[in-house]
């Protein structure tokens, strides 16, 4: 089977980074691995979508991108994002996104409606698409931490915590430690919390 990951956001988010991490966190763990990537207006707040497709059990990754209908996972850095790339996402598929919204530049400089979104209404809109939806703020867990570093931990946490990827958590943070080693205890502080924060909800 071939585990597939869809990986949506806005420029300076993390996006490709994210996809990137684990991308070669399966290849270090043996899996046959694709990815490719659309940058779009990164540089202005555009959008970013990252596709990755894991090779699982010896399969062989034949092409590198995500049909809709036919993710495994849709990770949404951004919550309007996440709601435009749902169409990706398979019945059966799981949502991890962020709360935060980041409008675009047009929106800012007009005045547009677009510069707040309501959230119960897109959440309504996602839990149609499927009912795994796994919501974080992780904005304000950035924010609690007091550290300086994008969303894309947490949420890379939060996901870990549902033990749905084909990859070992383990594997995933000893690959943020040598990748980022500037940055090792942020991430950690930042992955943990996003741990936290499913689990909590888990437990309920």
């Amino acid at each position: 089977m071939v585990y597939e990951v869809f990986i949506a956001g806005v420029g300076g988010q993390g996006v490709i980074s994210l996809g990137t991490l684990l991308g070669e966190a399966a290849l270090e763990q043996g899996f046959d691995v694709w990815s490719s990537e659309v940058h779009g207006m990164a540089q202005r707040g555009g959008s970013v979508t990252f596709h990755l497709r894991i090779g699982e059990e010896g399969e062989t990754v034949l092409a590198p991108l995500v049909r809709e209908r036919s993710a495994d996972l849709l990770i949404g850095l951004d919550i309007m994002e996440t709601l435009r790339t749902a169409i990706y996402v398979k019945d059966s598929g799981y949502i991890v996104h962020s709360m935060t919204y980041l409008p675009p530049p047009s929106a800012l400089r007009k005045n547009y409606k677009l510069t707040h979104v309501d959230a119960e209404e897109v959440l309504a809109k996602l839990r149609k698409v499927t009912s795994h939806v796994h919501s974080v703020d992780s904005a304000s867990i950035i924010q609690q931490l007091g550290i300086k570093i994008p969303e894309n931990m947490v949420i890379l946490g939060a996901i870990c915590a549902l033990n749905i990827l084909p990859l070992e958590t383990e594997a995933i943070k000893e690959h943020i430690a040598t990748k980022w080693p500037k940055y090792k205890e942020a991430n950690f502080k930042a992955f943990h919390a996003g741990q936290v924060s499913v689990q909590s909800v888990l437990a309920q």
